[in-house]
């Protein structure tokens, strides 16, 4: 079972049938319809009840609904909080520096940043020699100003 049958087996129940959530979905139909057979052999059960050309939801395929839209909900959730911090709408950024720049430059520098960026918190670590400055900086994680 992966993500893409999920997302297509709620797009036929929230569409009411393949050809309507295929249109919605962008997809080709025979695409969307294979993706549903191989979720059901997946999971070992019929998922609908196949009538004349149209799908009801089986039992369960009804327990199924509320399980994947979760999942979808939290997908979407983690996609947004790597987003937040890629984008710098969140998380933390280190600053490092020397003791005699953290009092003036760097501070004001990270203080101007809090303000265009309030979701992002900073932490300066300030050290005294430009080799010790380098110790707290990962490699290929620093850029300088």
């Amino acid at each position: 079972m992966d993500l893409r049958q999920l997302e297509y087996f709620l797009a036929v129940v929230e569409h009411g049938g393949v050809h309507r959530a295929a249109a919605a979905l962008r997809v080709a139909q025979p695409s969307l319809s294979q993706s549903l057979r191989r979720l059901e052999r997946d999971l070992q059960t019929d998922l609908f009840h196949r009538v004349g050309r149209g799908l009801v939801l089986a039992p369960a395929g009804e327990a199924l609904v509320g399980p994947a839209r979760q999942m979808l909900r939290t997908l979407g959730s983690a996609y947004d909080a790597v987003r937040e911090v890629r984008d710098l709408e969140a998380g933390r950024i280190d600053v490092a520096a020397l003791a005699d720049l953290s009092a003036d430059p760097a501070a004001i520098w990270v203080a101007q940043f809090r303000v265009a960026n309030p979701r992002v918190s900073a932490r300066i670590e300030e050290r005294g020699a430009v080799s010790q400055v380098a110790e707290l900086v990962p490699p290929a994680s620093a850029r300088s100003a």
